[in-house]
């Protein structure tokens, strides 16, 4: 692992009904959805754990993070009540200028469900303060 990697210890995760049904009305369904929505990974990446060290790397860099894509690939559906694992790894990348965070959940036998992918451009503050933002 390189000076610009940080894997950040396992830890668990599950869909709770009530969060995936404000999740959903958050990004426009009108209903509680049957099945978790394919983008509920996102609830998990604004843990503590993932934060933290977000900031952590936003505050040496003198930067502030702004999302720039993500990506969601199942090898099979998330279930309501299911408890998962999340293994996260975080990268800063130079050219541009940016945070990859990949993320894998797992059965807890160890079993892939999904891989996710999330880029943060990382904006210098000090353009940002030159630009009065």
């Amino acid at each position: 692992m390189s000076a610009n990697e940080i894997s950040l210890p396992p830890f668990g995760v599950a869909v709770e009904p009530s969060r995936a049904a404000s999740f959903a009305r958050e990004t426009g369904f009108l209903t509680a959805p049957e099945d978790p929505p394919l983008c509920y990974p996102a609830v998990w990446l604004t843990s503590p754990e993932i934060l933290n060290a977000v900031e952590r790397i936003c505050a040496e860099a003198r930067c502030a993070p702004v999302h720039e894509k993500q990506r969601f690939v199942y090898d099979s559906p998330l279930r309501f009540g299911a408890q998962y694992r999340l293994s996260v790894v975080l990268r800063r990348e130079a050219e541009p200028e940016r945070l990859a965070i990949t993320a894998r959940v797992e059965t807890e036998e160890g079993a892939c469900v999904a891989r996710v992918e999330t880029l943060l451009r990382l904006v210098s503050r000090a353009v940002l303060e030159e630009a009065g933002a």
